[in-house]
């Protein structure tokens, strides 16, 4: 299910301009969140749900095409 949110996210990146996704985590989940890039925002490690959030620019330009078919077009 993360991976279809990221998915969503990028989609709806290109039409609003969404960098982050952030999530309100179960201290318990904090670590698989960690694991998938995300990071916590400081200060929250001791908040009922601890705060993290993923920077989508690094994913979407991973996503970008290497090559163009502008000279085919």
């Amino acid at each position: 299910m993360l991976h279809i949110a990221i998915y969503l996210t990028q989609k709806v990146s290109n039409i609003a301009g969404c960098r982050y996704v952030t999530v309100d985590s179960k201290p318990e989940s904090v670590g698989f969140y960690i694991k998938h890039g995300f990071k916590l925002v400081r200060g929250s490690s001791k908040k009922e749900y601890p705060v993290l959030y993923l920077n989508m620019q690094p994913i979407a330009e991973e996503l970008e095409p290497i090559e163009s078919l502008d000279p085919f077009v």
